[in-house]
């Protein structure tokens, strides 16, 4: 027995031993966990600092963005309370016109009654010569013939009644004279109150349009603000899906101008027709007159563009800069003109052709952008249909 219980004691000491062992591994991954834990709290406060960080910069960038709005809201209000502006002057323009419309059928009335007059004093005029030269030939008459003097006298007395007609036809004729200086007179007075209306007219229409490019101006500063905020249009002006980066400090032929838009990752620009009108004010505005190289390449009157290949707008290409041949000479290059006589008589056509090999142009590239990158501006045509309106 004692033996047998010496045997349990050992089989004791030996499952202590064990669960010792088992106490020291249990130790060692408790103290495993517990250092886990310390650098996952770690690690949960860093990212909630940095989970707090990039909250507040969303923040920020939420309230950069609600200002943004605020101001492309105020820039619009702006253009609405020009838009409404115009509108009252549009229609005192229209009053105006009528008034003017109705001052020129009275001028007409008035010069047809004048016409009347200078036709019957005409008729007047040429009896009045007809009666003349029978006169001549009476008095040539009398001077010719050899007969007595008693004949001679009896002859001029019987003149007398055709130079009595003679005087009346002067005394009325000069009656009808005053008659038409008259006419004239009030034809004048009509023509000078129609000039005076014309020319408040043509005051009212320049006012309008100094307001256009006032809201215009107001618009090219919206899109250009938002952007910056467009991801691939960092350094350029935008314009509905278009991105552009103008190069100013050097002017060189059309191939060059290619190779530094490719230096810097950029192409030659083709530049959309809903685009040209704006871009062109904007650069009239910001820079002054120039003329810039664009991807546009063509002979015998047809352009096309270099990297879409379609075919340009030919009613955006002037033609008359006096070259009698451009039309007809190959390998001719566009470029966008930019002029204060070119805005103000041929907005819609500011593409001009060029030998490729002339150096006195400026560098328009474009950054192409993906299909989803587009500002959403509607009121991009608002200088086209105030136009429209006007016409």
């Amino acid at each position: 027995k004692t033996e047998s219980l010496a045997e349990k004691v050992q089989d004791i000491h030996t499952s202590m031993d064990g669960i010792n062992g088992r106490s020291s591994a249990i130790l060692n991954n408790t103290k495993t966990m517990k250092t886990t834990q310390e650098a996952l709290a770690s690690d949960l406060q860093a990212a909630i600092a940095e989970g707090k960080q990039k909250t507040e910069s969303l923040a920020e960038k939420v309230q950069n963005i609600h200002n943004s709005m605020d101001g492309i809201n105020g820039r619009s209000s702006t253009i609405l309370n020009n838009t409404n502006t115009m509108k009252t002057m549009q229609e005192t323009l229209a009053s105006d016109m009528e008034t003017a419309i109705n001052k020129i059928v009275s001028y007409g009335e008035c010069c047809a009654e004048v016409q009347i007059t200078s036709t019957n004093t005409s008729r007047m005029i040429k009896e009045v010569k007809e009666n003349m030269e029978v006169l001549k030939v009476l008095v040539e008459y009398i001077n010719v013939t050899t007969i007595s003097k008693q004949n001679r006298t009896q002859d001029i007395g019987n003149l007398k009644d055709p130079i009595d007609e003679l005087k009346t036809l002067e005394n009325e004729s000069n009656v009808i004279l005053k008659d038409i200086q008259q006419s004239m007179g009030v034809c004048k007075a009509h023509q000078n109150t129609i000039t005076h209306q014309s020319n408040i007219i043509y005051e009212k229409i320049e006012e309008m349009d100094r307001n256009i490019l006032e809201s215009e101006g107001v618009l090219m500063n919206t899109m250009i603000m938002t952007s910056k905020e467009i991801e691939g249009c960092p350094d350029g002006i935008f314009f509905s899906t278009q991105c552009f980066k103008i190069v100013r400090n050097r002017q060189t032929n059309s191939e060059d101008a290619e190779q530094v838009c490719h230096s810097e990752g950029l192409f030659l620009a083709e530049v959309h027709n809903t685009v040209s009108v704006p871009l062109t004010r904007f650069l009239l505005q910001r820079y002054g007159e120039g003329s810039y190289w664009i991807n546009a390449k063509g002979e015998a009157g047809t352009f096309m563009w270099q990297r879409s290949n379609k075919a340009v707008n030919s009613n955006s290409i002037q033609l008359s800069l006096g070259h009698s041949d451009e039309v007809v000479t190959p390998n001719l290059c566009l470029s966008l003109v930019v002029s204060e006589e070119g805005w103000r008589n041929n907005s819609s056509q500011p593409y001009h052709p060029h030998d490729c090999s002339e150096t006195e142009h400026y560098i328009l590239c474009e950054r192409l952008l993906e299909d989803s990158v587009t500002l959403k501006a509607p009121l991009l045509l608002f200088r086209e249909s105030i136009t429209q309106k006007l016409n």
